[in-house]
Formats: C-alpha cells, sequence, structure tokens
C-alpha cells in the first residue's frame, strides 16, 4: 500500500542516518565509548531492519497462472495451486524491492559491529519456537534472510592484524585496539558456523511455508558458507562435516526440495543442488551412492522437468561422476545415468520435438558423458561405447534439423568436447555430421565449422604420426574436399 511504502522509506531514511551517526563517532572517537555507542545502538538498527524484512504471507510462495497451469498439467491433482493476483504480485514485488533495498544497510552494521551483530541474530532466532520447523512463516524468513546477509558481510571481516587479512575499516581498528587480535566469525568457535550448524539440524527444511525453505536452501548452499565450513574441515576443526553436508544433501533431494509441491520452489533446487555439490566436490564422495539415488528416480521422466532445471541436475550428476575414487566402476554409474539420456535424445528427435529443448539435453548429455576422467575414457571399454552411443544420438539430431542454429550449436560443443576421447575409427562416422554442419547453415558459424573440421584432422595426424603409419584417406574427404576448400564455401 501507499501508507506502507510511505512508512517503509522514513524507517530506511531513519535507520542510514543512525548507521551514519554511529560510524562517525566510531571515526571521530574511537576507543571503548564509541564501542559501547555501536553496541548500544546497532542493534536497534537491525531490530528496525528485521521488521521490515517481514514478508506477510499467508500461502507463501504463490504461483503465477503459468506456473500453475504447467504444474496442474504434469502432477496428479494440479498439486499445490494458488495463483497470485496481479495486486498481489506488485505488491510482493514492492516488498521484495525494500528488502534488497535494506540489504546494504544491515551488511554496514555487520562491518561496524559483527559481534554484536552476530548476537543480535542468535537471540532473536534463539526467541522463536523450536523446532524452528513450527515457527511463524514471517519472522523465521525474515531471520534466515538476515542471517544470509550476515553471512556474507562477514565472510571478508577476519581482524587478525596480519598481512594477509582482510583490513578493516580505519575507525574499526582504532576503536579495537591496534594490538588486539580478533578471531573471524567464520572460524571455529568465532560464532557463524556454530550458528548456521544450528539451523541446519533444526529441521528448517520441513516448515510448512515454500518460501521458509525456499530461504533456507539459499542459505546453506552459499558460497561463503561452504567455503568456511570446508576450511575447518581440512583444518581438523569440523568433525561433524559430513553430517551437516548429509542434512543439507537429504533435504534438497528429498519431499522438500527437488520434489516439493511447489513448482517455485522446487525448479529453483537443482540449481542450488548443483552449486552446494560443485563448491564440496573434492568431499563429496561418500555422498555419491546417496545424491545419485535421489535424482535418478527424478530423471528417470524427463518430460516432467524443464529442460533447464534438467540440465543442473544432469551437471550435477556430471560433477559426481568426476568425483569417484580412481578405484571405483566408472562404467556402470556412467551407464545408468547417459543411457536413458541417449535414449530420451533419440526420442526428441525422432519426433521433432523443439529445437531449443532438444539442444538443452544434449548440453545435459555432454557434460554427464565427458565427465569422466581422459584415461577412464580411452580405456575402459564401457566408458568408451557410452561415447560413441552419444555422438551417436548427437549427429542423429543435427541431421535431423541441420539449419537449426541451437541443435547446430549444441553439436558443435558436443564434438570439439569428445574428438580427443574418440577412437580414429569411429572418425568416419563423422562425415555426415560434416556434410550437415556445412550444406545446412547459412554461414554464421562456418568458421566453428572449420576450427571443428581442423582439430579433427590434427587428432587423425597425430594418431598416424605415434604409429607412424598414413592414413589411408583423410577420413573427413568429402569429394577431395580440403579445409581451405571448405572455408571457400562461404
Amino acid at each position: 500500500t501507499a501508507e506502507g511504502t510511505a512508512a517503509a522509506g522514513a524507517t530506511f531514511a531513519a535507520a542510514v542516518d543512525l548507521i551514519e551517526d554511529v560510524a562517525g563517532i566510531l571515526a571521530n572517537n574511537g576507543g571503548e565509548d564509541a564501542l559501547f555507542t555501536a553496541q548500544t545502538y546497532i542493534p536497534l538498527v537491525l531490530g528496525a531492519v528485521l521488521q521490515r524484512c517481514k514478508l506477510a504471507d499467508a500461502h507463501g510462495l504463490r504461483d503465477s497462472a503459468l506456473d500453475a497451469s504447467v504444474y496442474a498439467s504434469v502432477l496428479p491433482g494440479g498439486g499445490h495451486v494458488s495463483v497470485i493476483t496481479p495486486a498481489e504480485a506488485e505488491e510482493e514485488s514492492q516488498r521484495e524491492e525494500l528488502r534488497g533495498a535494506l540489504n546494504p544497510l544491515f551488511s554496514n552494521a555487520v562491518k561496524m559491529a559483527p559481534q554484536a551483530s552476530l548476537d543480535f541474530v542468535l537471540n532473536f532466532l534463539g526467541s522463536l519456537p523450536h523446532p524452528l520447523s513450527m515457527a511463524p512463516a514471517a519472522p523465521l524468513d525474515a531471520g534466515l534472510h538476515v542471517l544470509r546477509i550476515l553471512s556474507e558481510a562477514s565472510f571478508k571481516l577476519k581482524i587478525k592484524c596480519t598481512k594477509s587479512d582482510y583490513k578493516m575499516p580505519k575507525f574499526v581498528r582504532k576503536a579495537q585496539g591496534s594490538a588486539q587480535s580478533q578471531q573471524s566469525l567464520w572460524e571455529p568457535g568465532g560464532g557463524l558456523l556454530e550458528l548456521m550448524k544450528a539451523v541446519v539440524t533444526a529441521g528448517v527444511a520441513e516448515h510448512h511455508n515454500p518460501r521458509v525453505a525456499l530461504e533456507y536452501f539459499e542459505l546453506v548452499t552459499e558460497r561463503r558458507y561452504l567455503r568456511a565450513i570446508t576450511d575447518a574441515y581440512m583444518d581438523g576443526k569440523a568433525p561433524d562435516f559430513h553430517e551437516v553436508l548429509t542434512n543439507i544433501c537429504r533435504d534438497l533431494c528429498g519431499p522438500r526440495g527437488l520434489q516439493h509441491p511447489h513448482a517455485r520452489l522446487r525448479a529453483r533446487c537443482p540449481y542450488l543442488l548443483q552449486r552446494c555439490v560443485r563448491l564440496v566436490q573434492k568431499h563429496i564422495e561418500p555422498l555419491i551412492a546417496a545424491i545419485y539415488g535421489a535424482i535418478a528416480p527424478i530423471l528417470s521422466n524427463p518430460a516432467l522437468l524443464a529442460p533447464q532445471d534438467a540440465l543442473y541436475l544432469y551437471g550435477t550428476l556430471g560433477t559426481l561422476l568426476a568425483s569417484q575414487r580412481d578405484d571405483a566402476n566408472p562404467g556402470g554409474l556412467l551407464e545408468q545415468t547417459a543411457g536413458p539420456l541417449v535414449e530420451y535424445v533419440r526420442e526428441l528427435t525422432k519426433r521433432r520435438a523443439d529445437p531449443l529443448e532438444v539442444s538443452h539435453y544434449i548440453k545435459a548429455l555432454t557434460a554427464v558423458t565427458l565427465s569422466v576422467k581422459k584415461y577412464q575414457a580411452q580405456h575402459v571399454p564401457a566408458v568408451q561405447n557410452v561415447i560413441v552411443h552419444t555422438v551417436g544420438a548427437v549427429v542423429n539430431a543435427l541431421l535431423a534439423d541441420p539449419a537449426q542454429k541451437d541443435v547446430r550449436a549444441a553439436v558443435r560443443i558436443t564434438l570439439h568436447r569428445v574428438l580427443p576421447l574418440l577412437p580414429q575409427a569411429v572418425f568416419l562416422s563423422l562425415e555426415a555430421a560434416f556434410r550437415a554442419l556445412i550444406e545446412g547453415g547459412d554461414g554464421e558459424d562456418m568458421r566453428e565449422v572449420v576450427e571443428l573440421y581442423n582439430q579433427v584432422t590434427i587428432v587423425v595426424a597425430g594418431e598416424a604420426m605415434k604409429t607412424k603409419k598414413k592414413p589411408v584417406r583423410d577420413p573427413l574427404a568429402f569429394g577431395g574436399s580440403s579445409p581451405a576448400g571448405i572455408a571457400a564455401t562461404r
């Protein structure tokens, strides 16, 4: 409403003035009096910010009309359909805009008084009903949001008076004393890691409001948090690392994440899961089987997923494949993952599906197939078999629609990445693909096609030099054509 917007603007202006006044006191005076002033007024500012961050919404995230129609078509009973009205959409947009404007204000307060800010958030979350899954939605959502801002703002605040550490503003160093050494909030014992563990184990993902669950997932997959807990684990100071990681991945892959009955929440989870897995890739090996077991049933019917969401999930599977131990069997998991996807690409090609969708799944297939290590691709028969079938499905998609730009681009990327892994004999089967790339396009991508052709020539020549034999024929000789001849067709 107009009254609410005006009140929010007044609150924001007053808070900005107060922050500037406190910063001025710290800059001019320093010492214990200034620190006392910061500890007195900063919590008041944080409290005002948190109150304005509360988004009163009885339904949580609402679907747009398009979300609702698509969602109803793929789930029995239509799932959760609470279509947001235009007026509600505008109001929600204004609230989100206000929350975004308040973020820098909260961030500045954290930089001036990090410990006081942490204490404030800790006390606020501690005042909510426990378990947090039973807490009121609006204050819990706001508390998780300001905790995310706190984690972002405090990540670089390592006040140890060493050259390698982040240099605090002069007035903050003066207030703390130049000889004082203060622990980072993100280090074990600093408070934030302990608070984050409490949140992860508090069952927040089980909350009935989808907005709360989404804010929780955004928080626990933040780069700063996962980097901090990984560093602590590497230093031997986070024995609960895999327990925390297991909880996060379980929530993301379970009925409150990837399988949630809400379209917008479910659509965000594939990206967040991929982000989490990539950030802790070096330590994800103990969880590969569990994550794969949760994702595989979802991917068993790709038609129920948006192409971009499926691409994120297949990217996650590719990361899991790349994270396997060297003594693991790469062929088995790769066949289980890439096999159904190869067949789905063939199905899309056969029924002449949307070219953009076809290109998405070609990229997904490439990400999965080429995630294995190079020596595995060259020496493990099962892996080689998957790669050959991948190339066959991709080439068929190109031949079915050689003029479509999205498909052409996806095929070029696949061939570029897979060529170093292919047996030389397979190159002979690429003649039709290169004919389609040369003759089927409009000339705009011919430079990329020629570069791809040259790559094939270099690989073939290299193999010939290794065996000290000359190739019987140019495997891509199109009636005597050469790279120069191909370039001349532009």
